[in-house]
């Protein structure tokens, strides 16, 4: 037994009526249709819609606030034209906020000055005459936009991976946990790798993909060059719930060892540490 075969245990597990594989294609498909985008010199929505509902919940911390976001957001064709206006900014904050706060007040400043360096990107991007050029261009000015307006490495990696630049993994609490858990970040951590530096958790992860996970493909993308997309599936298999209701919970908080493929194939540091406890 190996990585490989847990792994693909865990993208055969069903939520509803898909299975977790099923649901990554679909995160898979718009991550290169962003991409594509993006070649062609537009700056995609959602991740835009993503950036905004950042800024509004401190990147989705006060959660009844992100979900307002989302909602009011996906009912509006052109963000970028329709936040051009003062009046709509306030008038979609009202919306979203029950009442005046400093998170509002940061976000009234904040939202603005995002929109505005987004559209000049995308001026830029339309002069620019080779897709790999926007590409190049796009990816190093959105994540100077992105730190200007006070978005963290975390939810940079989050809308970078979002918009097809796969390599780039937004690190959280399920990620560490996981890696720790299963031993991964033992074997595959950089030398004098730290499992608090969100940096060597990253290389870990890459360094994991490359080696293990190079024969499973997702929507036509090889995993072993991609651990941005290794990173959908554990941050899926870990998250209590996500926005699209999937809730596999298996290595959350609470791990169940006894519905995980990599307790059973004796793959999981922590399970065969439990295993010896219960034993003793």
């Amino acid at each position: 037994m190996s990585y490989k075969n847990a792994f693909e245990k865990i993208l055969e597990m069903k939520v509803n009526d898909k299975t977790l594989k099923e649901i990554i294609e679909e995160d898979v498909k718009n991550c290169l249709n962003n991409k594509k985008l993006i070649k062609e010199g537009e700056i995609p929505l959602g991740p835009i819609i993503t950036a905004i509902c950042f800024l509004c919940s401190r990147s989705g911390r006060f959660a009844e606030v992100d979900k307002k976001c989302r909602e009011k957001l996906e009912t509006i064709p052109n963000v970028l034209s329709y936040f051009s206006k003062p009046e709509n900014v306030d008038s979609f904050l009202c919306e979203v906020f029950k009442s005046e706060s400093s998170q509002k007040e940061k976000a009234r400043q904040k939202i603005p000055k995002l929109l505005n360096k987004l559209r000049e990107l995308e001026e830029t991007l339309k002069n620019l005459t080779s897709g790999e050029e926007r590409l190049k261009k796009f990816k190093g000015k959105f994540e100077e936009i992105l730190r200007d307006v006070g978005i963290g490495l975390k939810g940079i990696n989050n809308l970078l991976r979002d918009c097809g630049y796969t390599e780039r993994i937004p690190i959280d609490i399920h990620e560490k946990r996981f890696l720790l858990r299963t031993g991964i970040f033992h074997r595959y951590a950089p030398a004098d790798g730290d499992p608090l530096n969100d940096e060597h958790l990253s290389k870990t992860l890459t360094n994991f993909s490359k080696s293990e996970l190079a024969e499973i493909s997702i929507g036509g993308v090889s995993l072993g060059d991609h651990p941005g997309l290794v990173d959908f599936i554990i941050w899926y298999y870990c998250q209590e719930k996500t926005t699209k209701e999937v809730n596999l919970n298996v290595c959350g908080e609470k791990p169940r060892c006894d519905n995980c493929p990599f307790s059973a194939m004796k793959l999981c540091m922590f399970a065969v540490s439990r295993a010896i406890q219960a034993s003793i």
